[in-house]
C-alpha cells in the first residue's frame, strides 16, 4: 500500500514539474509586473525576479502590449513568456487520473497551468470511466474556452452567418455578431436577400479577438418570374422588373368603354413583387387569427370558409388594404396592375378565354394558363380591388407611376370575374366600387415593394 502512494505521489511530482518551471517563491501578479516597470526597475533585476518567482496569470497580447508602453523591454516580454506555465496534454491529464491523483487536485492543476488542446465530449468521457468527477470536467471546459478565439463580425443587420458550413446566428439590429471559435482556418460565408454572398477564408488564434468588417454588395434585382414566398401570409411573389407600356384600350380592342380612353404610355420606374395567385382563404384566416379580426360573410360558392384554396372574397376595400399591409406589402395601384396583368402583352388579354379564365364560379388559383410574369388569373377568375380612387378617364394621368385620382367615393376595381362577361375580362376593362361594399366576386392581390 506504501508503495502504491508513493508511486502515486512520484508521478504527480514529474507531471507538475514538466508543466511548472522551479519557482523560489509566491509567484508574481499581473500589478506587480506592472508597478515594477513602471517604477524603472532595471531590466536584468526584474528578468531574474520573473525567473525566480515566476507568474501566477495568463499573458494576453493586450497585456504584453500595455507593458511595452510602460517601458518594459523584449528581454522583459520574453522572461514574462518564458515563466508562463507550460500547459498540461491530454496524456498528462490522463496520467494525474491513472496515477490516482484526486479529481479536485487534478482540477487545481488544470486550473493553474491550462491545457494545450480543446477538450471534447469523447474525452470528457474517457476521464469519467478514468475516475474524473465533475470539479474537473468543468476545469477541463473552462480551460478549453480559455484556448479558443472570438470573431467580432460587422455586416448588414439580419445577415446570415456561417462558418465552415454551419449556421452560426445572423447579425444583431447594429449589423454585429461576435461568435467562440476554435483556433485556426475557417470557412466564412454572410448573407443577405438582395445582396451577394460573401465568402471567405479566415484564420483565428487562441486568446484572441479578430474583428472582420463584411461590406455585401447589392446583388441587383433578380430576373423577371424570380418567386419567393411570404413567410408571414404564406403566398407565393413574382418579381416584377421595371418597364414602360400603353396603359388602357389595346390596339384592335373594340370593345373597350371611355373610361378605358385615352391610351397612353406609363413608365412603372420601381420593380415589384407580385402575388403569383389572388390571395387565397387560408391566407387571410391568417391575417384574421393573427389580429382577432372576423371572417367577410362566406358566400355560398364556399360555405363556412371550408376551401382555404380559394381565393378570399365577400372582402371590402379597407379589409383588402389591411390585409395586404400585415403581410408587409400594399394594395397595387392600377397601372402597377395593369402592367403586371398584361406581362408585356399589348392584346386585350393574353389568350382566349378558355384557357386563361373562368366562366362559371371561382376556382384554386394556378390550373389555368400564366400570363407572361408568370402570374396566374389575372383575367377571369375574381376581380380584384386596387389602391387608386376611381378617375372617369385617363385624361390628366402622370405617365410616370400614376396612383390615380387623390380622393373620391369610389375605388377601382380590376381583372374581371367569373361572374362578367368576357367584355370585362380583358387588360384594360375597369370597375368601382365604394370603400364598405362586399361582392362574392372581388378578391385581391397584393404586392410588395423592392426593398421589402
Amino acid at each position: 500500500m506504501k508503495s502504491f502512494i508513493l508511486v502515486s505521489v512520484i508521478l504527480f511530482a514529474l507531471i507538475a514539474r514538466a508543466a511548472v518551471p522551479p519557482q523560489a517563491s509566491k509567484p508574481l501578479a499581473q500589478g506587480q509586473i506592472m508597478d515594477l516597470v513602471s517604477a524603472g526597475m532595471e531590466s536584468s533585476d526584474l528578468v531574474k525576479v520573473i525567473r525566480d518567482h515566476g507568474i501566477d496569470f495568463d499573458l494576453t497580447d493586450d497585456y504584453l502590449e500595455s507593458l511595452r508602453k510602460a517601458g518594459a523591454p523584449e528581454s522583459v516580454i520574453q522572461a514574462l513568456q518564458a515563466a508562463r506555465p507550460k500547459p498540461l496534454t491530454r496524456g498528462q491529464v490522463l496520467q494525474l487520473l491513472t496515477g490516482h491523483v484526486p479529481s479536485q487536485r487534478a482540477a487545481s492543476v488544470v486550473k493553474d497551468h491550462g491545457i494545450d488542446f480543446l477538450a471534447d465530449e469523447q474525452y470528457l468521457d474517457t476521464l469519467r470511466i478514468a475516475g474524473a468527477d465533475d470539479t474537473l470536467l468543468s476545469a477541463l471546459r473552462a480551460a478549453s474556452a480559455r484556448l479558443m478565439g472570438e470573431l467580432a463580425l460587422m455586416t448588414s443587420p439580419s445577415a446570415a452567418i456561417y462558418l465552415d458550413g454551419e449556421f452560426e446566428g445572423r447579425a444583431n439590429p447594429q449589423g454585429e455578431l461576435v461568435m467562440k471559435v476554435k483556433p485556426g482556418t475557417h470557412a466564412l460565408k454572410v448573407t443577405l436577400d438582395g445582396r451577394k454572398d460573401f465568402q471567405q477564408n479566415v484564420s483565428l488564434a487562441a486568446h484572441e479577438t479578430t474583428r472582420i468588417t463584411v461590406a455585401l454588395e447589392s446583388a441587383g434585382p433578380p430576373p423577371t418570374g424570380t418567386s419567393r414566398v411570404n413567410s408571414k401570409d404564406g403566398l407565393t411573389y413574382n418579381w416584377v422588373t421595371p418597364g414602360t407600356f400603353m396603359m388602357g384600350c389595346s390596339p384592335g380592342d373594340a370593345e373597350c368603354d371611355n373610361d378605358e380612353k385615352p391610351a397612353h404610355s406609363v413608365t412603372i420606374t420601381r420593380g415589384m413583387w407580385v402575388g403569383q395567385l389572388e390571395a387565397t382563404v387560408g391566407a387571410y384566416k391568417r391575417f384574421a387569427t393573427a389580429n382577432g379580426r372576423a371572417m367577410p360573410p362566406a358566400p355560398n360558392s364556399n360555405s363556412g370558409w371550408a376551401d382555404d384554396t380559394l381565393p378570399i372574397v365577400n372582402l371590402n376595400w379597407n379589409e383588402a388594404h389591411d390585409f395586404c399591409a400585415w403581410g408587409g406589402g400594399r394594395l397595387p395601384t392600377e397601372a402597377e396592375w395593369e402592367y403586371a396583368a398584361r406581362g408585356g402583352s399589348t392584346q386585350g388579354r393574353y389568350g382566349p378565354m378558355e384557357s386563361i379564365g373562368w366562366s362559371d364560379h371561382a376556382h384554386p388559383g394556378g390550373q389555368l394558363r400564366a400570363n407572361g410574369f408568370g402570374l396566374f388569373d389575372v383575367l377571369g377568375n375574381v376581380s380584384e380591388w386596387v389602391n387608386d380612387f376611381w378617375a372617369n378617364n385617363y385624361t390628366e394621368a402622370p405617365l410616370r407611376d400614376p396612383t390615380g385620382a387623390s380622393e373620391g367615393g369610389y375605388h377601382s376595381i380590376r381583372s374581371g370575374s367569373y361572374a362578367h362577361t368576357d367584355k370585362f375580362s380583358r387588360f384594360s376593362a375597369r370597375d368601382l366600387g365604394k370603400p364598405e361594399e362586399r361582392s362574392e366576386s372581388v378578391g385581391v392581390r397584393c404586392i410588395q415593394d423592392a426593398s421589402q
